[in-house]
This record gives structure tokens, sequence and C-alpha cells, in this order.
């Protein structure tokens, strides 16, 4: 039997290590490039939303219908306006996120005030406080919220990653996994 130490864990159970190294890599470039991960996801969108228009209109084109050429139309010029200001179109996406996270805040609250003494008011009045707070810093802040949502998420993906590769590294130096014909079971 092979000793099972870091070297051969790395040999052999590289399989095992796709996705924390895919964490470990993906929390980096959250962390790197926080708002221009949304830029780029709007660019990927306004190609697709251009070729989608174009391949509409050339498709529909033989019907002459001016509904279809007019939507096709729309399409390629919001996607060459999601290219040509790929970070003006997410700050717009988010305020409006933002607002409708606040608009629904506020609903919340003034209905949970009609209901008072009903129920755990002062935690719902929290969280709705919270959440109304949250849709006010993505109204007013769009893109430097997101910067700071994306290195959060950032390192709890390196935190997830790093945590992963301990784990399987003690499962494989610790304990082996046989097979019994039903399921995979572990055993020490």
């Amino acid at each position: 039997m092979q000793e099972k130490n870091l070297k051969n864990f790395f040999q052999r159970e590289m399989k095992s290590l796709i996705v924390p190294i895919m964490m470990l890599v993906l929390g980096i470039l959250f962390m790197c490039f926080k708002a221009g991960i949304i830029s780029a996801l709007v660019i990927i969108l306004g190609v697709l939303l251009i070729l989608g228009g174009v391949a509409l209109a050339f498709t529909l084109l033989s019907k002459m219908s001016y509904f279809t050429i007019f939507g096709a139309a729309m399409l390629v010029l919001f996607g060459i306006l999601c290219v040509t200001d790929s970070f003006g179109v997410s700050k717009f996406v988010i305020r409006i996120i933002g607002l409708c996270i606040l608009l629904n805040a506020l609903v919340r609250i003034f209905a949970e005030r009609t209901v008072k003494g009903k129920g755990s008011f002062k935690a719902y009045m929290t969280v709705d406080g919270v959440t109304a707070a949250l849709g006010l810093v993505l109204l007013i802040f769009p893109l430097s919220s997101v910067d700071a949502i994306f290195i959060v998420i950032g390192i709890f993906m390196l935190i997830l990653g790093i945590t992963n590769i301990i784990s399987s590294y003690s499962f494989y130096k610790n304990g082996r996994y046989v097979s019994d014909g039903s399921d995979v079971v572990w055993e020490e």
C-alpha cells in the first residue's frame, strides 16, 4: 500500500480538488475584479442581444412584419448599448434593483405597522429596516456596494475552497472509500 502523504494526495486525488480549486480561483477573481465581473457579463449579454436581433431580423425578414423588424432593431440597439456602456447599464440595473428592494421594504414596513402587536413586530421591523437600508445603498452607490458584496463573496469562496481542500486531505489521510456494490461507504 502506498504511503498517504501530501504529495501522493495531490497526485492521486486531483479530481477531488477540481471544485475547491475553482472556488479559490473564483474567490480571487471576485476580490480582484469586483464590478468588472458585472461589466463583463453585461458585455456578453450585449453580444448575445446583437446576435439574437440580427438572427431575428434575417429569419423573419421574409414576412416583412414591422413589429418583428422593430423588435430585432431594439435588440440590436440595446445590445450595442450594453457593449459600449457596460458600466452605465450595470449602474442603471443595480439602481432599479435597489429601488425595487427599497419600495418592497417600505411597503412591508407600512403593512407591519398596521398589524402592530401581532407576532414578532420588532424582528420584522428590524429585518425590513435593514432591507430598506440595503435598497437605499444600492440606489445611491450602485457599483461601490457591488464591489463590497463581491469582496465578501470572494472571501467566503476562498474560505470554502481552503476548508474543502483540508477536509479532502483529512479524508484521504485517515480512511478510504469502499464500494459495497450498492453505494460508496466510508471505512476507517
